[in-house]
């Protein structure tokens, strides 16, 4: 095959990719088996394949005898020092419909059975899945072996590097890994068993002192003493009186993330910035309201990525799903106010309001178009309305009768968004 006809597919090929994405079609299970095999995220896979140029080439085309879906080009690409070969075609059109289904996936020699995610082709029947797809599949492998072998996800072991001020740069080199390792686990790169144990205990102060003397040779002493310093002050601090009152709060939500919580870890003031998101978009939010809109919030956040965005637990009671101990929340979080408001014939309601701003920094852009996404379904949602919305999901529906906690992949089946 000549360099001028390759080059003209690839040229072709991601052109279309960059207009309408990738699907990934012939066996979706050996395809995400692959990645995790791999240690690659789905998006890093679609980077090598948009990487691709001529000197990939490997074979091709010829004709896609499994989906007849068009030509077949072949090439093959090093990742992490392994030969890996790659088919792709331009392929056609046609409708499809989200599906899913338990599947079991190994990773480090452990099986994990997820709630799989896929398209099927209305008029083909093919199966296929996407980038997006595939990392929401991965993401329920990975959380469940964090949740196995106890190992921090990505947000938690930024903030033990934050917690002392350090770049992560330098807490590689505190730690002996590569230079370039803890970035890459703050980025979401799975640790070992026991560097995960490592960074977790990390997070007591006194273990981290023990760590930095080990360490410092390393390091130049203003920086040892500036470091130390910081270390003290977090002993200090760790009995204050404003832990002590979010451990009121909070304390009947989980500390070890699970899919009770949604895999995300309960933060005081990001519980706060998503109340105070609610609560100034819509000049003040009815309790029941915020309610279900912190429900919609998390669960659809759940949905999309495989985790959570507050790490509430919820649980279903007669007026649909609730956070655990909602009006402790509301009533002693700072920057908040609960006022009761007479609405006529007896009754009365409870309405959250806020003159804070915003803090978008604490959350990602996914988090962010999450609940940008759920305020403009439900903005014009009256409470009663948004409660009987509720009332729908499956999520409220298997676990009223019992008022039980509502595990998070009941997400899966969200009606509302």
């Amino acid at each position: 095959m000549d360099i001028e006809t390759v080059d003209k597919f690839l040229k072709e090929f991601k052109d279309k990719a960059r207009v309408f994405g990738i699907i990934f079609r012939i066996d979706r299970k050996k395809n995400i088996q692959a990645l995790l095999d791999l240690e690659i995220s789905a998006i890093m896979r679609e980077k090598i394949i948009m990487s691709l140029t001529v000197e990939d080439y490997y074979k091709g085309p010829t004709e896609d005898k499994l989906n007849y879906m068009g030509e077949l080009w072949k090439f093959g690409k090093s990742v992490d020092k392994k030969e890996v070969y790659i088919k792709i075609s331009k392929g056609t059109g046609g409708d499809a419909a989200l599906c899913h289904e338990k599947q079991s996936f190994e990773f480090r020699k452990d099986n994990f059975e997820i709630v799989y995610h896929f398209y099927r082709c209305k008029d083909t029947n093919e199966e296929f899945t996407t980038t997006e797809l595939d990392q929401l599949n991965m993401n329920q492998v990975y959380n469940l072996y964090r949740q196995k072998y106890a190992i921090p996800f990505p947000d938690e072991i930024k903030r033990v590097r934050e917690l002392y001020g350090i770049s992560a740069l330098r807490m590689s080199k505190l730690l002996g890994f590569g230079d370039n390792q803890y970035r890459k686990y703050e980025e979401g790169e799975t640790p070992s068993v026991s560097n995960g144990k490592m960074i977790s205990a990390l997070k007591d102060p006194h273990f981290f002192l023990e760590i930095l003397k080990l360490a410092q040779n390393q390091f130049p002493n203003d920086e040892i003493l500036k470091i130390e310093k910081r270390v003290k002050e977090l002993l200090l601090n760790n009995s204050c009186f404003e832990n002590k009152i979010n451990e009121f709060i909070f304390h009947n939500h989980l500390s070890l993330r699970s899919s009770m919580n949604g895999y995300a870890s309960v933060i005081p003031e990001k519980v706060k910035q998503i109340i105070v998101f609610f609560a100034s978009a819509l000049q003040g939010v009815f309790e029941t309201k915020l309610n279900k809109l912190l429900f919609y919030s998390d669960f659809l956040s759940y949905k999309k990525y495989g985790k959570g965005i507050s790490g509430l637990q919820y649980q279903a009671i007669s007026y649909g799903p609730v956070p655990v101990r909602y009006s402790t929340i509301y009533e002693n979080l700072d920057g908040l106010k609960k006022e009761i408001i007479n609405l006529g014939n007896g009754y009365s309601g409870s309405i959250i309001t806020t003159v804070e701003q915003f803090e978008q920094s604490l959350f990602t852009v996914e988090e962010l178009e999450v609940l940008q996404c759920v305020l403009a379904h439900f903005e014009k949602s009256k409470a009663n309305e948004i409660s009987e919305m509720s009332h729908a999901e499956e999520a409220w529906r298997q676990n009223e009768k019992q008022h039980s906690l509502i595990d998070y992949s009941y997400a899966f089946d969200l009606r509302q968004l």
